[in-house]
């Protein structure tokens, strides 16, 4: 009875270390963030092409939702963008169909964060690495308004977790 004490405590205190010494939270990740690059992957051609969803739509919502709560959305032009933080937008869609005939789609919405990170073992490597992340899938007819309004939930998710580790003024 004895050892299985003692295996319990060792394990919990291992959890307690664990915990602390490398947070989940991917909000830490977040903080003093001044700014961010949208990048909106490429859309199936077939949804563009028959105007059903565009990558300037779901640009221009990512960014007025950014700029509105205050996030520096920064242009792709300048020289630093390596060095600086990309906030990535994927859609994937798969139509459903009957025949000849859709019914349907199925889609993948994927919103991510990667930034420049330094190695903890030698802080002289340094690479990309998503450090916020929420996917999402879903079905639906016709109506690509869902996939707008998942990308603008997924954006709500991420302003409010910048939010809660850059609190107004703090900057």
């Amino acid at each position: 009875m004895t050892r299985l004490s003692i295996s319990i405590v060792l394990l919990l205190s291992f959890l307690i270390f664990y915990s602390k010494a490398y947070p989940a939270d991917e909000a830490d990740s977040l903080r003093g963030l001044r700014g961010v690059y949208v990048l909106i992957w490429d859309l199936p051609s077939e949804i563009e092409r028959e105007g059903l969803l565009s990558k300037d739509q779901i640009r221009t919502d990512v960014e007025l939702k950014l700029r509105t709560a205050g996030i520096r959305v920064l242009c792709l032009n300048k020289p630093t963008m390596p060095e600086n933080p990309v906030f990535f937008v994927y859609v994937n869609v798969h139509y459903a169909a009957i025949g000849d005939k859709r019914v349907g789609f199925a889609f993948d919405v994927h919103c991510s964060l990667r930034q420049v990170v330094y190695l903890e073992r030698d802080s002289t490597i340094k690479n990309w690495a998503t450090t916020w992340d929420r996917r999402a899938s879903g079905i639906g007819s016709e109506n690509f308004e869902r996939i707008r309004n998942e990308i603008k939930y997924q954006v709500d998710i991420f302003i409010n977790d910048y939010v809660s580790v850059n609190p107004k003024g703090g900057n």
